[in-house]
């Protein structure tokens, strides 16, 4: 493979599909550009690929990344329940809908993005970085490019009703993987010379044995659905290259796991080095025709 000439370099542009805990695959192909010396563009990210996106824009290692995505999961994470909302929900003694509410607290969630993120702003990332939202009461995507990123990680990943919204520009926001948990039109209205789109094919729980597990799984088979016709659309609009790095996961992963992560890391690696060449060549293709 020629050496990549960086005076010429294309735009590229990173598309991260969300998977609730999947998208730490993703770090594979953060390595693997660093390794290459390839600049990145624009990150654009829902949900779950929402958060490693505004990691890596913010600079994080990988070994950084899954330490934080440990801590995260050991510690009290997704377990704190709202027992008012729940109640709420068989019209019981002491339960009491709110819009503001999920079937649980938002205090880890929030807690862990704030302590990510700090303060940084989507508006002053190294990297222009793009998240993907959903306005919960007119059930209408939105695309957040500015605010304090803690803030829109948490509203690209808020998986409502488990997890509350967040009041974002006058809206309601929650996962934005309720319409469109691969935003790569995104990339594609922004002239990405290369789009590299990263989607995690969920294994649906064939045999669920908890409530959670069968609301994961329609949550797996609409997005599915609209990862298909969004890449579609695409694939007819894009004037140059998209790549697409599919992550297979031929087994279920539990969300709130930690002992997947270095399995599910090593499955992206092996998806990235399978296109690895491709991302090559389409870099030294671009190259020669500017010259």
């Amino acid at each position: 493979m020629d050496p990549i000439d960086h005076k010429t370099s294309p735009e590229i542009s990173l598309v991260l599909s969300s998977g609730g805990l999947k998208p730490i695959a993703s770090i594979a192909l953060f390595d693997f550009l660093k390794e290459e010396k390839i600049p990145v563009d624009l990150l654009v990210g829902c949900s779950g690929g929402g958060i490693y996106a505004g990691m890596f824009s913010m600079g994080y290692s990988s070994s950084e990344m899954i330490n934080i995505t440990r801590k995260f999961l050991e510690g009290t994470g997704f377990s704190a329940i709202d027992y008012r909302t729940l109640l709420s929900i068989g019209k019981l003694a002491g339960g009491r809908f709110d819009l503001s509410k999920g079937l649980l607290k938002d205090e880890a969630p929030l807690e862990m993005c704030q302590n990510v993120f700090k303060d940084q702003y989507l508006e002053t990332l190294p990297i222009k970085t793009i998240l993907q939202a959903t306005d919960i009461q007119l059930g209408k995507g939105v695309v957040l490019e500015s605010g304090k990123l803690a803030e829109a990680v948490y509203a690209s990943a808020a998986m409502y009703p488990l997890l509350p919204p967040i009041f974002m520009e006058g809206k309601w926001l929650a996962d934005g993987a309720f319409t469109a948990p691969l935003p790569i039109t995104e990339a594609v209205k922004r002239g990405a010379d290369i789009i590299i789109a990263m989607i995690f094919n969920e294994k649906m729980a064939s045999k669920p044995k908890k409530f959670i597990d069968s609301f994961y799984n329609m949550n797996r088979a609409y997005s599915q659905s609209l990862i298909r016709s969004q890449l579609s659309l695409a694939i007819d609009l894009h004037h140059y290259e998209l790549i697409i790095i599919n992550v297979n996961f031929e087994k279920y992963f539990s969300y709130s796991d930690p002992s997947n992560i270095e399995e599910l890391v090593e499955l992206g690696r092996m998806a990235v080095t399978e296109r690895r060449d491709e991302i090559l060549r389409a870099i030294n293709n671009f190259n020669k025709i500017k010259k």
